[in-house]
């Protein structure tokens, strides 16, 4: 299939970087093939990109929403699910965002949203946390308040087991769920240029055609201190070790029961930690446990549990990836053990 480059010129740009960004389109997805820190030329917004819909999609049109930056919303970008009624088996609405991306959504494969969707779509990023590991949630807000402060006010809408519903934006760059999504974000600049170039890696590479199908809806853990959600009904949990400067991602299984349960709508909220000390020199940090389970855990909230692998997988070059793409705090205790990052 044919890729159209598109040039825009770049002003006020020393000639120690580049004079051209080029913009890679086809129907699947567009690359931006740069390293440069600058962002995009206002002349870009001109241009009339036109959004396509994956083959073999049906989807329930919503209106267009101007940005995913949860301190730019204004009130059109209100979105209101309830007023559509979702025939049997048909589950999924489309987003236009910025007028030149489509987004998709759904809920379960067999269920609709709940009645009480109405909010915005945002891209939820946590401070510490590698930009890369951003996701796509809807906040749950009244409408008769500023975006703001409807905002602050909100929930963000939970899955039917209990964590909250999202899509990594790894998965929108790659699967039929999105079109046009980095030309969104771009224009957005609701992330760094350097984090999309680095997913758009990932993409191009397709992770040496492993990365699709189920994997994608895997936690994809970028750095150190990243909160991941774990069904407590569960012995092990896989998790997708993304090594940014490597190209590759790889997928480890790890023990994380810390209770018997049989409720498969409670999850806990664990992240993993770098300790020089430990045997792997990784260890999983408790972060959140349900009520329903509290004083009757094997560890309680704040506890550090010791890493036991499942199955092996190269935890020396996991702890090098998740070291250079986490902040300053983890790397200082790297200090002094004679191992270069």
């Amino acid at each position: 299939m044919l890729v159209r480059k598109l040039f825009f010129k770049l002003p006020n740009i020393r000639s120690t970087t580049y004079s051209l960004l080029p913009v890679f389109l086809n129907p699947r997805y567009a690359s931006i093939s740069t390293t440069s820190q600058h962002t995009l030329p206002e002349e870009i917004e001109q241009y009339p990109m036109i959004p396509r819909h994956s083959n073999g999609m049906n989807f329930i049109k919503a209106q267009n929403i101007s940005t995913l930056d949860p301190s730019r919303l204004v009130a059109s970008d209100f979105i209101d699910l309830q007023k559509y009624t979702l025939p049997a088996g048909h589950w999924r609405i489309s987003v236009r965002y910025r007028r030149i991306s489509v987004i998709s959504c759904d809920y379960t494969k067999r269920e609709p949203f709940p009645p009480e969707t109405r909010g915005f779509l945002y891209l939820h990023q946590l401070r510490g946390v590698h930009p890369c590991a951003a996701t796509l949630r809807f906040r749950i807000c009244a409408r008769d308040l500023s975006p703001q402060e409807s905002f602050a006010r909100g929930k963000d809408l939970l899955s039917p087991r209990g964590a909250p519903w999202e899509l990594n934006i790894l998965r929108l760059f790659m699967s039929g769920l999105a079109t046009n999504f980095r030309e969104g974000l771009l224009l957005d600049k609701v992330l760094p240029l350097e984090a999309i170039g680095q997913t758009d890696n990932l993409v191009d590479n397709r992770v040496e055609g492993g990365m699709k199908g189920k994997r994608l809806k895997l936690n994809m853990v970028f750095s150190f201190g990243q909160p991941f959600r774990v069904p407590m009904i569960r012995l092990s949990t896989s998790l997708n070790f993304v090594d940014l400067k490597g190209v590759k991602l790889e997928v480890g299984r790890i023990y994380t029961k810390i209770a018997e349960c049989k409720d498969k709508t409670l999850s806990c909220t664990m992240c993993l930690e770098y300790d020089p000390k430990a045997k792997h020199r990784i260890v999983l940090r408790i972060l959140q446990i349900p009520k329903e389970f509290h004083g009757k855990t094997l560890y309680d909230e704040g506890d550090i549990m010791p890493l036991k692998r499942v199955a092996k997988f190269p935890v020396d070059d996991v702890v090098d990836a998740l070291l250079r793409q986490s902040s300053s705090q983890w790397k200082d205790r790297r200090k002094g053990l004679g191992r270069r990052l």
